[in-house]
């Protein structure tokens, strides 16, 4: 195998979580190339991400090359030009998608939220996404994120979870930002106390639990800020929660969300579910507190650095909130907690699982294929 060709179908989009995860990959990626520090079977190997047409002039990889594909756009260039393209060489899908009918393809999906979790996705999406894992699980060696979703996409694609290698995600990129107090002017929140909330209003992201929490304690004086934007043509969303103490920004650079969370009481994250979760990974490596949800992807992710509470229980996450608002813990304690937890997950770690994938295959003669799984090199912790 002299190249290697990456699914960049993603980078079009405006970035989530799945897509942070594929342009932070690439970037580790890249610097890995320019220095020559690769596994001996990969050795002039030539890595190259493939995108629709238009979307070249926006990247600037220094030893990446990137190849324009003219023909369409979205699902239908990822299914027909990227699917025909220099068939010969192996593809990664990094962003949940991919030709359902190449060879020698590896593709990651990173949770089986359209299964568990249907009631949160327009019908159409959930739909085409069931219909895209199933076929992938037959078709491309899978990986995914945490060890909670090589379990749930086993349960629900039919697959042997072994045969589902895990790469781990990481939030080490928030550590060389810069933070920015700019929305915090902008929302005139001045001294104001404020717990954060990143994340969309999809139905998952349980953002009712904190109304209900909030409506609990009337006479408290913290506020509560929800960063993020919501996609009507992917997620079904929770009604917008009208309350003088909700404040929404929407979309904010990463600038800024590093010194909203410099500035937080604590990061909440009160998710029903989800594959990974890298939020409270980015809050603590910003050095803020976090609580988040008691359930599996939170507890692997967050080890003993974070308060937990009952996603389903308003009051459960209430008193932790008046408790950390009354100084109950000691929020340095707990920053140095979630900063030590932070640094078990990095890009580089993600980057050295899926060279190992890549490594194997060409070491062992053998395509990248369902038939082909090897060991998952992830050794975070589990759930």
């Amino acid at each position: 195998m002299n190249k290697v060709l990456i699914n960049g179908r993603f980078l079009g989009k405006k970035v989530t979580g799945v897509q942070r995860f594929g342009r932070e990959v690439l970037r580790a990626l890249d610097q890995r190339v320019l220095q020559d520090d690769l596994p001996d079977a990969l050795k002039g190997v030539n890595f190259e991400v493939v995108v629709p047409s238009g979307e070249a002039s926006k990247l600037d990889y220094s030893a990446l090359s990137v190849k324009e594909l003219p023909w369409g756009s979205g699902h239908f260039w990822e299914q027909g030009p990227l699917a025909w393209y220099d068939r010969g060489a192996a593809l990664v899908s990094l962003c949940n998608a991919g030709p359902l009918f190449r060879k020698r393809h590896l593709a990651v999906v990173h949770d089986a939220a359209v299964f568990r979790m249907p009631g949160s996705y327009g019908w159409k999406y959930r739909s085409f996404h069931k219909l895209i894992g199933h076929a992938l699980s037959r078709t491309a060696k899978l990986a995914t994120v945490s060890e909670f979703s090589r379990q749930e996409l086993s349960h629900f694609l039919n697959v042997r979870a072994d045969h589902i290698s895990v790469l781990g995600n990481s939030a080490d990129h928030f550590r060389e930002k810069q933070p920015s107090f700019d929305a915090i002017d902008r929302m005139s929140l001045g001294d104001k106390r404020f717990f954060l909330i990143i994340g969309s209003e999809n139905k998952s992201k349980n953002i009712s639990l904190v109304r209900e929490a909030v409506a609990l304690r009337p006479d408290d004086d913290w506020l509560v800020v929800v960063v993020g934007g919501k996609d009507s043509a992917v997620f079904r969303s929770d009604a917008r929660i009208a309350s003088d103490r909700f404040v929404y920004p929407g979309r904010l650079t990463d600038e800024e969300i590093a010194g909203l969370a410099q500035r937080a009481l604590a990061l909440i994250f009160p998710s029903l579910y989800e594959g990974f979760g890298i939020p409270p990974l980015e809050a603590m490596t910003l050095g803020c507190p976090v609580a988040a949800s008691n359930i599996a992807p939170c507890r692997e992710v967050c080890g003993e650095a974070a308060l937990y509470f009952d996603p389903h229980d308003p009051a459960s996450l209430a008193k932790i909130m008046t408790e950390i608002a009354d100084g109950a813990y000691d929020r340095q304690s707990m920053i140095e907690a979630g900063l030590q937890q932070s640094l078990k997950f990095t890009w580089s770690g993600v980057v050295d699982g899926l060279l190992n994938i890549l490594s194997r295959e060409i070491e062992g003669g053998a395509a990248i294929a369902s038939s082909q799984h090897p060991k998952s090199p992830y050794s975070g912790p589990k759930g």
